[in-house]
């Protein structure tokens, strides 16, 4: 019997957002392996609750990677991968560290990955997803100019390897042997917003953008359903027009939703009414940046006092 989704349960929340619709059955099976062996690693949702998420997402996901990678080296489904090999796999730059002990790019583990990843890209339209996820967790900042001493900075994938490869060291093969399965991945979420969508501006006080975006074919301002799908969203307005803005990621979206003053919730089908305005972070804001700090002054006296007169 398939176990049913819940849209409150952190680990399907996570595992939904690695999952967008069509996504294969490979990949699929890969993230469910990875979040069951993830269960006893899982950190609670502390406040911000939208920071934890993240970090638990991005943990999962390179947990995911990792199996993926084995299930490709060895020639074995997903849910018949060791996890002796994984292990294996994430902790192969163990001791490679730079001197004084701090953290350096997992190299063999990057490597072996991108191998993996790329041995994909025959199967199509399917693979997008997770070379973009592999694209996006591998990414490195580095230095504007070459004459500056700044350290390039860690990828997200490094941070998750040398958490992975620290945490997992102390399971055993009774601990993963007792381990529930994993829960169903929860739906994708869809946003109805009665208002309008705004997006927040770095700057402190009332400089945010006051114009909401608009539907690039009739122009309308309000009544949107926004659908996120994975790390995508798109928009269709109240005539039925679909959309995509730069402003509008699945990440934002989540952490607006999570943070809106008026506190929504979404039911069993992942849908969640918001009953005035949102506010989405910049477009190159951290999706755990809140949106809502940055809007301040009279968008924040708007925004208010739509929530306490929504429209009908």
């Amino acid at each position: 019997m398939i176990p049913k989704a819940r849209t409150d349960d952190p680990v399907a929340c996570a595992m939904g957002e690695l999952l967008p619709a069509g996504s294969s059955a490979w990949w699929r099976a890969a993230v469910v392996q990875a979040a069951r062996w993830m269960l006893p690693l899982w950190t609670p949702v502390t406040v911000p609750g939208h920071h934890t998420s993240a970090l638990n997402r991005c943990r999962l996901a390179v947990m995911a990677l990792a199996v993926l990678t084995v299930s490709h080296e060895e020639q074995l489904p997903a849910d018949q991968v060791d996890i002796a090999l994984v292990c294996a796999l994430v902790t192969a730059d163990t001791g490679k560290e730079k001197q004084g002990g701090e953290l350096a790019e997992p190299w063999t583990v990057r490597r072996r990955m991108e191998a993996a990843t790329l041995a994909l890209r025959e199967a199509g339209d399917a693979t997008k997803p997770v070379l973009a996820l592999f694209e996006r967790l591998s990414h490195i900042e580095y230095p504007d100019s070459t004459w500056s001493h700044d350290a390039p900075t860690l990828s997200e994938l490094a941070s998750a390897v040398w958490w992975l490869s620290r945490e997992m060291a102390g399971l055993t093969d009774q601990d993963m042997r007792r381990l529930p399965p994993a829960p169903a991945p929860a739906p994708a979420l869809v946003v109805k917003v009665r208002g309008a969508i705004h997006r927040a501006d770095h700057a402190s006080g009332p400089h945010g953008p006051i114009d909401p975006l608009a539907c690039p074919s009739c122009g309308s301002h309000e009544g949107w359903r926004i659908y996120c799908d994975g790390t995508e969203a798109s928009a269709v307005c109240p005539s039925g027009h679909l959309s995509t803005h730069d402003v509008l990621t699945a990440p934002h979206l989540r952490t607006s939703v999570a943070l809106h003053p008026e506190q929504p919730t979404p039911d069993e089908a992942g849908t969640v009414d918001i009953p005035t305005d949102i506010v989405v972070a910049g477009l190159h804001s951290s999706e755990t940046d809140d949106p809502y700090a940055y809007w301040r002054g009279r968008n924040w006296a708007r925004l208010s006092d739509r929530a306490q007169h929504p429209r009908r």
